[in-house]
Parts: structure tokens; sequence; C-alpha cells
């Protein structure tokens, strides 16, 4: 036998006919020594923990615990139950968070909520409505989401904003759609562009710009904007996903996935947030209900996740590394690496390979074998993996299942013979069941004919 090119990342070529390569809730993971030096395997699954009503809208690790914003509910979570500590104005809509060191601030992209430890109040602000919210060195930031305008609080004191306590992003004449914090610096987020601040600590507005910084990039949706590996990650108003490179905006998508999200404009209502799992960590990216794409930070490689039933992943998580849940749409949930399913619900694993091609001429493939993990799953489980075939590059045929061994069936082989000839083979490989599900390589015995 052959080894077949397999998938590893997602995208969309520019013509389809030419490759349909796709990776849908399976991640790249480069080994040392092997059978294989990458192995293909399913992304962490989804477990829910209980359910709590209304719209998903943001959460956060903030003085030493997780809380939530759960439709009009600001709430602490617990593992057991989400403790409710105040109402919003505003039922849906994503929101921001920051603290100091005895208060949460919330901003809901209208207005500020300030959490004392006792009470959920809001504050009375200088503006008509207040865009984001982040915080630094004692100091809650907001911008004004009508201008580019940001305005600082008092010191330990968010529920204060001083009338004259502003400053202006003025590199480009653009509104500020996103404040945000990172390694002590205050990043600002226009429609075209960014600025960089960070607290000076001279008296009045301590905040000053950075070294003249601007970055020539606008930020294309405001919550798309999270932060890991000693950087922020966003996506651009060119819909191009960047990181930070110092002061300088790098691409990470690749043509491919600009084409996935070219496809699912408008931009705005897209969200970014992180999580890890041992090895890697992903920046992960939703346009909610058309699509969603995950970047592997360790290796550099996209994949998309959806949810059973969805085009994108219905996820809400942290925009920073640190709470230990996510938000589902109808509860709380934490994500498991060694969980199969979405919250109860199925969770299919998908790799659409290269396609193979010999200038034209027919291919008769005589037997094709999935070299992945057999005899793994939970004895109450009977795992088995579909194909289909597209003959012509484009459509896909009969679903063909073979099964993958119950426990300790080493031996097993996942095997499809007899497949015929044509000019064009791409094979779809797909997993639905509660189990675990990798994939090494894709081998087959083929003879290339002369016509």
């Amino acid at each position: 036998m052959l080894e077949a090119p397999f998938a590893v990342k997602a995208g969309k070529n520019l013509t389809e006919q030419n490759s349909r390569e796709n990776l849908i809730n399976m991640y790249v993971e480069k080994v040392p020594q092997g059978r294989g030096q990458i192995v293909r395997t399913g992304r962490a699954g989804v477990q829910k923990n209980f359910s709590v009503s209304g719209e998903a809208r943001g959460v956060a690790y903030l003085r030493g615990g997780d809380y939530a914003v759960i439709g009009d509910g600001f709430y602490r979570l617990t593992t057991t139950e989400a403790i409710r500590l105040g109402t919003l104005q505003t039922a849906t809509g994503k929101c921001s968070f920051g603290e100091n060191a005895t208060q949460i601030g919330i901003c809901d992209g209208f207005g500020l909520y300030v959490w004392d430890g006792t009470n959920l109040t809001q504050a009375s602000l200088p503006i008509s409505a207040a865009g984001s919210f982040a915080a630094l060195d004692g100091y809650g930031i907001l911008n004004d989401r009508n201008s580019g305008r940001f305005y600082r609080t008092n010191l330990n004191d968010f529920s204060t904003v001083e009338v004259l306590n502003f400053a202006t992003a003025e590199s480009q004449p653009d509104k500020l759609n996103r404040v945000f914090t990172d390694h002590r610096e205050v990043w600002l987020f226009g429609e075209t562009s960014i600025e960089v601040w960070a607290n000076s600590g001279t008296a009045g507005f301590s905040f000053q710009r950075v070294g003249g910084v601007a970055l020539e990039r606008g930020c294309g949706a405001a919550y798309s904007v999270a932060s890991e590996d000693n950087t922020v990650f966003w996506l651009g108003n060119d819909g191009m996903v960047y990181r930070a490179d110092g002061y300088r905006p790098a691409r990470v998508s690749d043509e491919g996935i600009e084409r996935l999200i070219g496809d699912a404009r408008p931009y705005s209502d897209a969200y970014g947030w992180v999580y890890a799992i041992p090895g890697h960590k992903f920046y992960v990216l939703t346009f909610p209900g058309r699509l969603t794409v995950a970047y592997d930070i360790a290796t550099g490689m996209w994949h998309q996740a959806r949810t059973w039933g969805s085009s994108s992943w219905d996820i809400v998580g942290p925009h920073k590394l640190g709470p230990t849940v996510v938000l589902g749409h109808d509860g709380v949930c934490q994500l498991v690496k060694t969980a199969y399913q979405d919250a109860n619900d199925i969770l299919e694993r998908v790799a659409v390979a290269p396609p193979i091609y010999q200038s034209g001429k027919r291919i008769q493939v005589d037997a094709y074998w999935l070299d992945c993990e057999v005899g793994t799953s939970d004895p109450s489980v009977s795992p088995s993996v579909m194909l289909s075939l597209a003959k012509d590059g484009m459509t896909f045929g009969n679903v063909r299942t073979r099964a993958l061994g119950a426990v300790g069936d080493y031996k097993r082989r996942a095997v499809w013979r007899n497949l015929g000839i044509a000019r064009d083979w791409t094979f779809k490989v797909s997993f639905t069941d509660n189990a675990p599900f990798s994939v090494i390589s894709g081998r087959m015995e083929a003879s290339v004919l002369s016509s």
C-alpha cells in the first residue's frame, strides 16, 4: 500500500475542483516519531455542567473565580450552579470585563456596571454609550462607541468617570470599537487603525501613547480581540486575522481561511476567544451561525469547528485564558479533551483529503485503508468510521461504513475494497460516535492506467 495524501488544514480553495481539503472538529498534532509525523485528532468535546436560560454574552476569570453574563443576569459560577448577582438593562450582545482590587466592571456595549462584592450598580457616564471596558493598574478604561475618545475611571473606583478624564486616539480619524489591556498596555482598536497607550504615572490623565505607536490596520469586529501566547489576536478590517508581533500586525490567516471568512460576512458580530489543552492553545473566531475557524498557536494550522446542526461552534469562551468554564447555547459547560460529544449531542469529526490526480490519467483503486485509532472506545460503544468518495472532485457518493473494533481489538483495520476507476479521487472521512478518533494517514492500493 502507498500513502495517500490526507487532510492537514481547513480552508476554501480558490478553485474547489482543484482541492476541497478540510478539517472540521479535528486538528493536527505533530509528533517526532511513529507511523506518521502528523496525527489528526478530534477537538475537545463540550461537557455540560448545568442549564441557565438566556443568551451567552461573556465569561471571564475575575477576582479568583468564574463570572459570566447570561441574558440580563450577571452570575458567579461554581461547578454546580450559577449564582445571580445582579441584573443588566440589556439581555443581548457581547460583554467585556475588568477588575481592580475590590470591584468588577462589566460593559454591555451601552452602560458600565460595577460589582463591589455585594451590589451591582450602574455607573453614571459622561457619554451616551460605552462600547467596551478593560482595566489596568486599578483604573477602568472605556471607549465612547460614537467617537475616538476613551475615558478612565478614578483609581480603584470604577463607578466614577469624570467628564474631563479622557483622551483621543488621533493617528486616524476613526471610531474606537474596542479597548483591551495586555502586558500593562492599553490597546485601542479603531475601525482603521490601532494605538497602544500605557500608564505613565504622571499627575492628571496619566495614560500616554507608547512611543507614537500606530498600527495602520483596523479591527473588523470589536469582540474578535483576544490575547494569548504573549500577544493579541484580532480580525482585521480587511477580513484577515492578525496577531501583534511587537507593535506590528502579523497576518496569521491564509488565503483559504480568508475565503471562508469572506463568505461569512458581515464581520461585525464575530467574536474571538482562547482555550488550551495539553500541548496546544487555540484562538477561536466565530461568526454566529455561519462559521467558526480555530488557529492552533502551537502549529500555526487552522481547522473549522461546528456544533451538530449548525455551521458554527456555538460556544462563548474567555478573551483571556483563565476560566475553567465556557458558555453553551443553553447553559454552563466545560471543554474536555476526553469528551467525545458536545453537551450530550453528536460531535462530528470530518476530514476531506486533497485530491489524488495523475495528469488526467485513470486511476484504479483496489483498496483504501484508513490508518486510524482502533480498539480504544468505551465497551458500550461500537464505533464505526464513514467514507464517501468524489470521483469528479466535487460530488460525494454513498457513505460506506467500517467498524473500528471493540476495546483491545488493535489489529482491526478500516479497509474499503474495489472502489473503481476515476481520473480524480477525493476521500471524505467522518466519525460521529461517542469515542476517540484520530487519523495517522490514508493508504491505498492503486494503479495508474494508460489513459
